[in-house]
């Protein structure tokens, strides 16, 4: 039996690594133990998560396209987490904590499950490639000020996680949407 604190520490078990499908954990799972477990995903304003995946990717690179060139280039980056969240039409998560209010949503979580009790001081000593994204004029609409075709790449290809977390082109800190609570 997986232990929570050995996969918090980043010791996963040899069938499973992190970003897997929820497919692929499905079909590894037997269906009593998927139908019955708890399964938590971490989700992030498209808008925002793209501009962060940009700006790591450029990381320690001199000569890297503009973020308009490098989207338009790799729109298949805006896809990346459909499959982690979904099957088909089907949300894989029985809870989803975002990334925007990480700790109320997982303080809420805890107040929920109290066997998951520790979780939120945990996640929040991790830091996520923190530091590759230059402070100023990096918003969302900043970067994407003018560029309806831009928006219109996001809107497409992460239509699900837009419209199932109202997420939205937004000013707010991470480009999210203000939201009550956490989880589904």
């Amino acid at each position: 039996m997986v232990n929570l604190m050995s996969l918090l520490r980043g010791r996963w078990p040899k069938a499973f690594h992190q970003h897997m499908t929820g497919e692929e954990v499905k079909n590894r799972l037997p269906p009593d133990i998927w139908n019955s477990y708890r399964r938590i995903s971490i989700v992030r304003n498209p808008f925002d998560r793209i501009i962060s995946h940009y700006y790591f990717e450029r990381k320690n690179q001199s000569d890297f396209p503009t973020f308009p060139d490098w989207l338009t280039a790799n729109t298949h980056e805006l896809r990346r987490n459909e499959a982690i969240l979904w099957s088909g039409r089907t949300l894989c998560a029985t809870h989803i904590l975002r990334y925007e209010n990480l700790l109320e949503d997982t303080l809420t979580l805890e107040r929920d499950i109290p066997g998951l009790a520790g979780l939120s001081e945990t996640l929040s000593g991790l830091s996520a490639n923190t530091g590759t994204r230059p402070k100023g004029g990096t918003g969302a609409l900043d970067l994407f000020a003018g560029r309806d075709d831009l928006i219109g790449l996001v809107k497409n290809h992460c239509a699900k996680e837009l419209d199932a977390f109202g997420y939205m082109l937004s000013n707010n800190p991470n480009g999210a949407v203000p939201h009550e609570g956490g989880g589904l």
